[in-house]
């Protein structure tokens, strides 16, 4: 059993196995299954394989024949692999096009059968931008255009078309030579062109696709008949007249002289009752018989070569097949019958055109334009190779509990993975119901996205089992859907538990973005909630990854949430971490109006137009802070270049997360300090118990060596009052002291003693000094250098091992830096106001510096963990020296 390529319009191809016995009939079927419809085709005789030989060019005799004859050679349905390969040579060395060739009286037929009519649009769009565009009067050629633009992005609407920028992204990004013949390029101006082309897509803003489709075939139909097939021939074995035979669905078996343009039509494919091929009797020269129902006479033509009989002959009878709705063939030839095929040895010779009229396409494909469209049908459904093996999961572990809801293909369920270690852990099982290959494949595309991933806020992957049926096996969010949970629980909700999830998803999508990789499809119903307090990104079925060569990803097929998408993904099927951008935000506003559907009862058509004009969504409630609508704002701008990326969303995410943990705060700054310290543990940040200790870290160099030591006691002298440190280290040890809180009790009233004052600088300065050593301390473990520090005025030398260390307590290192710079974050939320202006810049590169450091560990670039460790401490040290000298 070998391995044989498919060849489809577009250059794209599919791969299957085959045996001497396999009919082309079944490399058909095959083909189609794998790459159209899992289900048989209504038109499935309408397709054909053409053949051309492209083996090693020194190996081609080409004494007595043009090279370019050998191309193009049709092959009959019913013959085997073995036949094709004696006739045309080894299958290596021959390129299969798979092709519709037989048609209908009309394709308003082919309306019934979405795939075939979707592939004759795409055969015949592709054979005329490569063959016939430059042969079209303008006009047509701007129309046929014009109809390829609005099938191809058929949301666009006038509004649309009048804004520069996406005239701008359809003639400089996709090239209007993609729908355009450059002979018409040249001979318009920019300007006068878009004008057209505007005219013609206001013309057929009203068309369905399947009506723009019919559209453009009647359209270039009447410009190149692309039914017709025509071949040159004597009618008549003795006596025989030159003629143009002429075959279509509507003029069946027809003939033109050559003195005249008149179209005699001589029978119908319905009427042929047998057909047979011959040889002629002194030279190679061909003989083909039609027997035909009511005639008493048959019909015979005569052909420079058999070859070429033979070539009419598959036409008719496939023909024959279509209208008769049979696989029966009525072909009888003199090959079969005397059984003295034509030797191997003698191919590629003998090969002569079958003068077909203007459908001829030819196209010579190397596989290295191809790759990422490989594919393998695998009759065993083995698709254990893709996957790291570290994902392959037995079934015999796997048992299904309940079930969880429906997916798109097929049913989730709550089940038991069993583990080697004999321990159980709950699972969320997904299925696919039907086992086809090309529904199998896109299934266990969210396993190829999600084995990638490693976040804290993205659902992981736990395993797949790669026999059929085949199974996704994930992390479990006991809590569900996430709009499912807002609608069943709204009265459960506060607006910082709902900007929290925001926040947590950010991060989840920024660390998509570092990945590379487009969502296309956030909506509160993709995310899970794992608890409470906690919300999972989920659903990769639609992600992509973008390539080197390309920033984002242009989508052709399936369907799209319309509602959440932003502009240029609805009017150009365009997807990148912008368009996610403009999802997300749509994501929280249905977060924050508690999983209310955006747009909800509005037709798409009339959403689109909203978009277009400048409409966006309502404020979501009443409570939501100003800033966050205004980034949800930006993160509509039309213009992608407008939108924030998800790093600087996080940033300031996580700002109105803290705005929001301040509000609540003042709200209860009526509650005494030590009752409100212990009612709200969770908003509230404790004072390092050792704030009086003045030892100093050593900051740590990038190179390894000891830094210079943050002059904190050497920089500001701190009024030392015995009786205040008293009473503060009293209220420390009864309750856990909050910075904002001193700091509003003093904004508030201005009859405050300099003591309380001095208490509030003198718990900022300490709870600072500490935080930025414990930020230093842990970068200090993290590159496991060297630290001095002071203990009654003595130095102590703490050497650090430095023996490698395994990945595990590697990012716990990295954890233990990024938790310091959060609480020191943190206390900066509470600071007074000229603390916070100083300290804005330097809060947004701390966040930027906690993502880097915390990728970097993960692709084990232990030299630029290092650079972004000592960057966080050098930033630690340089803000605490400016909040000294603001005291």
């Amino acid at each position: 059993m070998t391995y044989l390529k498919i060849y489809f319009p577009n250059g794209s191809f599919h791969t299957l196995r085959y045996t001497s016995s396999t009919t082309i009939a079944d490399l058909i079927r095959i083909a189609l299954k794998g790459r159209l419809s899992s289900c048989d085709l209504v038109y499935f005789l309408s397709f054909a394989l053409r053949v051309t030989y492209v083996g090693q060019e020194q190996q081609i005799v080409l004494s007595s024949i043009n090279k370019n004859n050998i191309v193009n050679k049709w092959v009959h349905s019913n013959m085997t692999m073995e036949k094709v390969q004696i006739l045309y040579g080894i299958a290596d060395e021959l390129k299969f096009e798979l092709r519709l060739r037989y048609f209908p009286p009309s394709i308003d037929e082919f309306v019934h059968d979405k795939s075939t009519f979707g592939f004759l649009y795409e055969q015949l769009r592709i054979d005329y931008m490569r063959l016939k565009s430059d042969y079209i009067p303008m006009n047509d050629a701007i129309e046929l255009g014009s109809l390829e633009i609005y099938k191809l992005f058929k949301d666009l609407n006038s509004t649309t078309l009048e804004k520069k920028i996406n005239m701008d992204y359809l003639e400089n990004e996709l090239g209007l030579r993609t729908f355009f013949p450059q002979s018409l390029i040249d001979s318009y101006k920019s300007r006068n062109l878009r004008k057209y082309i505007k005219t013609y897509l206001k013309k057929y803003e009203s068309l369905t696709e399947e009506e723009c489709i019919k559209r453009f075939c009647f359209l270039l139909k009447n410009v190149w008949n692309w039914e017709q097939e025509i071949f040159t021939c004597n009618l008549g074995a003795e006596w025989s007249v030159p003629i143009s035979l002429v075959l279509g669905p509507l003029d069946g078996i027809s003939y033109r002289t050559h003195n005249s343009t008149e179209l005699t039509k001589m029978t119908t494919f319905e009427n042929v009752l047998s057909i047979s091929t011959t040889k002629g009797n002194s030279d190679d020269r061909g003989l083909l018989k039609l027997i035909i129902a009511g005639s008493s006479e048959a019909l015979i033509f005569n052909f420079p070569s058999f070859s070429e009989a033979n070539d009419l002959a598959i036409l008719i009878d496939s023909y024959c097949m279509l209208v008769n709705r049979s696989t029966h063939s009525l072909w009888q030839s003199i090959i079969d019958t005397q059984n003295s095929l034509i030797t191997k040895a003698s191919s590629p010779l003998n090969y002569s055109t079958s003068y077909s009229s203007d459908f001829i396409c030819s196209r010579h494909q190397t596989d290295d334009d191809d790759d990422d469209d490989d594919d393998y049908y695998d009759l065993s459904g083995d698709y254990a190779d893709v996957l790291s093996s570290d994902y392959q999961i037995d079934r015999k572990q796997i048992q299904l509990i309940e079930l969880l809801g429906d997916g798109q293909f097929g049913e989730v369920y709550r089940g038991i993975l069993k583990t080697d270690q004999q321990s159980e852990i709950n699972v969320a099982i997904k299925t696919c119901k039907i086992q086809d290959v090309t529904t199998t494949e896109t299934f266990l595309d969210e396993a190829y996205v999600m084995q990638k991933f490693y976040h804290p806020h993205i659902i992981k992957l736990i395993g797949v089992c790669t026999e059929q049926p085949v199974l996704l096996i994930m992390e479990l969010a006991q809590l569900g859907e996430l709009r499912a949970y807002l609608v069943a629980n709204r009265n459960n909700f506060d607006l910082l538990t709902l900007v929290l999830y925001c926040e947590q998803l950010a991060s989840a999508l920024a660390y998509l973005e570092s990945k590379k990789f487009v969502h296309r499809d956030i909506a509160a119903r993709n995310a899970l909630v794992s608890s409470h307090e906690s919300v999972k990104l989920a659903d990769f079925g639609l992600s992509r990854q973008l390539t080197l060569d390309h920033s984002y990803y242009k989508a052709s097929k399936g369907k799209l949430p319309i509602k959440w998408m932003a502009p240029e993904s609805i009017n150009f099927r365009r997807f990148t971490h912008l368009s996610d951008v403009w999802m997300f935000a749509v994501c929280i506003w249905e977060i924050l109006t508690m999983g209310k559907k955006p747009f909800q009862g509005i037709p798409n058509p009339d959403v689109i137009d909203q978009i277009e004009n400048g409409i966006r969504l309502p404020l979501p409630h009443i409570n939501c802070p100003k800033s966050l609508y205004d980034l949800m704002q930006e993160c509509w701008s039309y213009e992608p270049t407008n939108r924030p990326n998800f790093i600087q969303i996080e940033t300031r995410l996580k700002l109105i997360l803290n705005q929001v943990k301040t509000n609540i705060h003042l709200k209860a700054e009526n509650i005494s300090l030590s009752s409100s310290s212990s009612e709200i543990p969770s908003l509230t940040i404790l004072l390092p118990a050792d704030c009086d200790v003045s030892s100093n870290p050593v900051l740590p160099s990038k190179n390894g060596s000891i830094g210079s030591r943050l002059q904190i006691n050497n920089n500001h002298n701190l009024p030392h009052d015995i009786s205040t440190e008293s009473k503060l280290s009293s209220n420390a040890s009864n309750s856990s002291l909050n910075t904002k809180q001193f700091h509003d009790k003093h904004i508030k009233s201005s009859s405050k003693s300099k003591d309380e004052h001095f208490i509030t600088s003198s718990l900022l300065i300490n709870s600072f000094r500490s935080q930025t050593k414990q930020i230093i301390n842990t970068v200090l473990k993290l590159t496991r250098q060297s630290e001095t520090d002071y203990k009654n005025g003595i130095p102590i030398i703490y050497n650090r091992p430095l023996s490698p260390i395994n990945d595990k307590e590697q990012m716990q290192l990295v954890k233990n830096v990024a938790v310091a710079v959060r609480d020191l974050l943190q206390t900066l939320d509470y600071a007074p106001l000229s603390i916070k202006e100083m300290s804005e810049q330097r809060y947004g590169h701390f966040s930027i510096l906690v993502v880097s450091l915390i990728e970097t560990v993960r692709q084990r670039n232990y030299d630029k963990m290092g650079e972004y460790a000592v960057d966080i401490a050098h930033t630690a040290k340089a803000l605490f020296d400016d909040i000294l000298q603001l005291y």
